[in-house]
């Protein structure tokens, strides 16, 4: 990132989607130098996650003016890029739930396994809907700010999983009933904004 004034000469949009782990704690230096050597793009699109949120029982609707955020290592840096990001003059970012698609599901590493709860519900979102999304905001220019993606449908952990495991011929995630932490991660903003909305439905029997 040390020569991106020279790399973004004549470039009018940026899409930034580093996941925080590999940069660990410098995360937020380098995503400063991405907002201060892009400057001149018009554009700067930057995803996040919907883990920045914390987690409750009571299974709040959060929304993107929702508190508190979670205290963990990753939602602090995933944070951090987002306050970096925002030094942007024309910045949007995108908090995406679980990204699901053809090659990937949470399924394939809890199949079988013993879960807490299961009364959660699931934010997931298809990979398909998040890239029409960004090209959305790209072509329209816009709008700045933060945004959550995430499905409409919000079926708790236990219905939807035994409902792909049958789907995929694969053995079901065993729940223990014990309380599970979550949350409903709610689109509406960027749908009202844009008119944006997900065509990949969570399905459930």
């Amino acid at each position: 990132m040390d020569d991106l004034e020279h790399l973004t000469a004549g470039v009018d949009r940026v899409v930034a989607t580093v996941p925080p782990t590999p940069l660990g704690d410098t995360i937020g230096d380098a995503y400063q130098r991405l907002a201060d050597g892009a400057r001149s793009v018009p554009h700067l699109v930057h995803t996040s996650s919907t883990g920045v949120y914390a987690k409750t029982t009571s299974h709040p609707i959060v929304t993107e003016a929702s508190g508190p955020f979670a205290s963990t290592p990753r939602a602090g840096r995933l944070l951090a890029a987002e306050r970096a990001v925002r030094h942007h003059p024309h910045a949007t970012v995108f908090r995406l739930a679980g990204l699901i698609g053809p090659d990937r599901h949470p399924i394939e590493r809890m199949a079988g396994q013993p879960r807490p709860g299961g009364g959660a519900p699931v934010n997931l979102i298809h990979r398909d809907d998040v890239t029409a999304a960004i090209t959305l905001t790209l072509t329209q220019g816009g709008p700045p700010g933060i945004f959550n993606l995430a499905a409409d449908e919000h079926p708790t952990r236990e219905a939807y999983y035994t409902h792909e495991a049958a789907q995929r011929s694969v053995e079901a995630p065993r729940f223990d009933g014990t309380p599970d932490p979550g949350a409903v991660v709610t689109s509406d903003a960027f749908k009202r904004a844009t008119g944006w909305t997900p065509k990949h439905p969570l399905s459930t029997p």
